[in-house]
């Protein structure tokens, strides 16, 4: 099956889906657990019955699954399950590598914001002040590239915080890879 989507003509039903599984959050229900339950039962519907109404009701959940800044490859395999059957392409429908990111400007104060307690390493690392310069520096010059800033935590039961700035042609953005957080540079 060929489906054309663009996500955008469902904005009411996308919102829709997010505002419920707010409510839902609220009583104690996650909303990744909801989600993923609808999506999964909506695929079992179509099964049963494959009309295309079903196919569109799960991308529009996927979608809201991202909107809502939760990451595509926790559940990769039942998001190209989906787009195999309608013969998508994930780039196509769903083309950000994030969705839930934070906008921020590009002063010392908001950047500063972006990195959790900094804790200066011992091998000679990068100080928090040099860090939070280095990002402004490179996202200023659009240095295109992948640069990664490491806080070596001093509890090997915590593990380093690892961020990544990604400056490419179109996008640039900071992801905390630890707590998988996206950071948008606000122009």
């Amino acid at each position: 099956m060929e489906m054309d989507m663009d996500m955008e003509q469902y904005r009411a039903e996308i919102e829709a889906s997010k505002l419920a599984t707010g409510v839902g959050a609220r009583l104690g229900i996650p909303r990744e657990h909801t989600l993923i339950l609808s999506i999964e039962q909506i695929l079992k519907f179509y099964e049963c019955n494959p009309l295309e109404e079903y196919l569109t009701g799960a991308l529009i959940q996927i979608q809201a699954y991202l909107e809502l800044g939760m990451d595509y490859r926790k559940h990769a395999d039942l998001f190209e399950k989906i787009l195999n059957i309608c013969g998508l392409d994930k780039n196509e429908v769903f083309p950000r590598r994030y969705y839930g990111a934070v906008k921020v400007k590009l002063n010392k104060t908001q950047v500063r914001g972006m990195l959790r307690r900094w804790v200066p390493s011992r091998r000679g690392g990068l100080r928090i002040g040099q860090v939070v310069d280095d990002i402004m520096e490179r996202v200023r010059k659009n240095e295109k590239g992948i640069y990664y800033y490491r806080n070596e935590l001093n509890d090997p039961h915590m593990g380093d915080d690892i961020y990544e700035l990604i400056i490419e042609e179109e996008d640039i953005y900071f992801h905390d890879i630890k707590c998988d957080r996206y950071y948008v540079f606000i122009k």
